[in-house]
């Protein structure tokens, strides 16, 4: 039985947030690799694909992955410096994004992937600081989150459909905030299609 696509949850729109690969080298060197919900494999004729780590049959079981990669301390204060540079200026400034709130949350419950994770309280984008300056201070951390689900592909010769998604993102957070300790400033987010079958 081939698995079908619509039994993922809706990934939310993209958001065009980047900095320097060479910043994102750094964070995957700290927590000892990039994505834990996917890898690549060869495939005769396609090259290297993208597929469940665990299988298709399991996806559903492994939606998200949420993991601390570094904490920023004197010892690594020229990386900070490094991506502190690279925050400075126009639209590159991250978005204030509410996923964080669900750092704690068991994987694997079905009511809290459909309903939580992918629905739109995880997608509230704080406009309105966008033009503010975000740098990263002592005591600031940094975390990678990976999410898998489905986006709509809009295809000028094929026809449209929804493909399997793989969401890679990283923010900047700030563990003393305890007013608001859900948010997180999304520095990072990178998409790649996963095959299913």
């Amino acid at each position: 039985m081939s698995f079908n696509v619509l039994q993922l949850p809706r990934l939310r729109r993209h958001s065009g947030q980047r900095v320097a690969s060479s910043l994102i080298h750094g964070f995957a060197a700290h927590s000892g690799g990039q994505t834990r919900l996917i890898s690549p494999q060869f495939r005769s004729g396609r090259g290297i694909i993208q597929v469940p780590r665990n299988g298709a049959s399991s996806v559903l079981q492994g939606l998200r992955s949420v993991q601390k990669v570094m904490t920023f301390e004197s010892s690594n204060r020229r990386f900070m410096a490094r991506l502190n540079h690279s925050l400075k200026g126009g639209n590159s400034y991250p978005a204030l994004v509410f996923t964080l709130g669900l750092v704690f949350i068991p994987l694997g419950t079905a009511g809290t992937v459909g309903g939580v994770i992918f629905g739109a309280a995880s997608t509230a984008f704080d406009r309105a600081r966008r033009s503010t300056s975000v740098l990263a201070r002592e005591g600031d951390e940094i975390w990678h989150v990976e999410e898998i689900g489905r986006t709509f592909e809009d295809n000028y010769i094929q026809d449209d459909r929804w493909v399997a998604t793989h969401i890679s993102s990283y923010f900047l957070v700030d563990p003393f905030r305890r007013q608001k300790p859900e948010k997180g400033w999304l520095l990072h987010e990178m998409r790649r299609t996963i095959e299913m079958s």
